[in-house]
This record gives C-alpha cells, structure tokens and sequence, in this order.
C-alpha cells in the first residue's frame, strides 16, 4: 500500500496448511503462495474469507474455489495434453505399456485420475497403477519389481521430487529398471536438480506451463523480474543453464517446456 510491503511467510507444509490458515484468518486478508494441493483446507480458507493468489492448484475444490486468482489455472474437467502428445510421438513404442505412481493422497489421486482418462485419447494404455504412501516407502524395491515384471516402458509419477521420488528411482537403479518418467512442474525445484548430481533421476519429463529461468534471455518479462527478484535479494533462479535441463534432469542442456 502506497508503496510500502507487508508480509508475512508461513511455512504449511503438506499436512499443516489447515493450521496456517487458521493462524492467517484474524491477521491477513490475502495469502500468495506456491501451490494449493487438498480439498481438506480449503473449506477452512473460504469460512476465514481468505483470498488466495497460489502459482497452482490440484485438487478440484482448489481450483474451484472462491476468492481464488490462479496465474496457471487447472480445471477439474480439463487436462493439458501437450506432454502426453511429446512422449507420444518421441517414444511410441513406450506408450501402450504406462503405468502411475501416485500417493494414498487426495491431491495425488485425483491428478492420477485425470491422467488416465485424457491419455488414452493418444494412445496411452496403463497396465498397472500403483499407490504409494504419501510420506514415504521403507522399501521400494517391490514397487519397481512389479513395474518391471510387468514389462512397463513409461511411468507417470505424482507427488514430490523428495524424497519419495529420488528414493523411487535410486531403487529402481538398483534393480536394472529402465523407463521413461513424466512429471509436473513442482519438480522444477532446485533441490530436486541439486539431489540428482548421481543421474539416478535423468529421463525424468517434467510439464511446464511457464518460460523456465533459464530461458530469460528469450523472454523479456521472465528476464525483467528475475532482475527485479535480484536488486531486491529475493531467491528465484532454480539453476543455471550449464547444469539443469528441462524436461529430462541431468541429461544434455535442452530447454523444453509445454
């Protein structure tokens, strides 16, 4: 307000994002932050008459929500296909033998369901579909014997780079299990990036809908506020150019995003 910033930063975490709006209710009107994920606070957000700015959401009573200003929005009913198509067309002998990987999470499911009833449309075929839980495996190596007793080429996973996915793929290496990985954009993390200096997570695809930051020499306005983040001491840069690629992480330094 004229000029000056107020702020606060709140740190909710995937199961205390309840008790973060509860605690921003009497003191703030609007939260920004980086994603909305379950139905199970959402119902809090809109009793506390809290808008919401997030970067995303995932789950449908999110995405749907009141008072909600979305810069990516994501319908329930809608799925972007722009990455199905690419794997589609650069790994077709791949596609008809997918599976998920997804968290016992609300958030997961449904972001696995919508999964698999658009993909079929471009001939994806799931041959199996396996729940994790959302906050962690003793063991993996079950997971990544069924996936490769099964014959699975492709795997779509949802949830979070760590440490459920590293954790994943460190067994699947392991094991002398091979396939081709798609993701979402919350993989684009630099401490996803810096977790894979061992390359035990390249081949991994991740959808974007945004310009990365690595890209800001093409795009002006990714460019301006990086600049902007820079003067001010704000941490935004996930990388640099020389060491993290998008989608497949750790592989050649090409820029892909959807």
């Amino acid at each position: 307000m004229e000029g000056r910033c107020w702020s606060n930063y709140m740190d909710a975490k995937i199961f205390e994002v309840s008790n973060v709006w509860l605690d921003a209710c009497p003191r703030m009107f609007m939260m920004v932050g980086k994603d909305l994920q379950s139905t199970l606070w959402e119902e809090t957000r809109v009793q506390c008459e809290l808008a919401h700015i997030p970067t995303y959401t995932v789950s449908a009573a999110a995405a749907h929500g009141p008072m909600m200003i979305q810069p990516v929005p994501n319908p329930s009913d809608r799925n972007p296909l722009s990455m199905a198509s690419y794997i589609a067309e650069t790994y077709p002998e791949a596609i008809d033998k997918s599976a998920t990987m997804y968290g016992n999470f609300a958030a997961t499911i449904e972001t696995k369901d919508k999964t698999l009833s658009s993909y079929p449309a471009l001939g994806f075929e799931f041959i199996t579909n396996l729940e994790y839980n959302i906050v962690g495996e003793d063991d993996w190596t079950p997971f990544v014997l069924e996936l490769k007793n099964a014959g699975v080429q492709h795997i779509y996973f949802t949830g979070t780079c760590l440490p459920n996915y590293q954790a994943f793929r460190s067994a699947a290496s392991i094991n002398g299990f091979d396939a081709i990985y798609t993701t979402d954009a919350n993989f684009y993390e630099d401490s996803c990036r810096q977790a894979n200096d061992d390359g035990v997570m390249n081949n991994t695809y991740v959808r974007m809908a945004f310009i990365p930051f690595e890209e800001r020499d093409y795009a002006p306005g990714v460019n301006d506020y990086l600049e902007i983040m820079e003067e001010k001491g704000g941490n935004s840069v996930i990388g640099n150019a020389d060491c993290f690629s998008i989608p497949s992480l750790g592989d050649s330094c090409k820029s892909l995003w959807f």
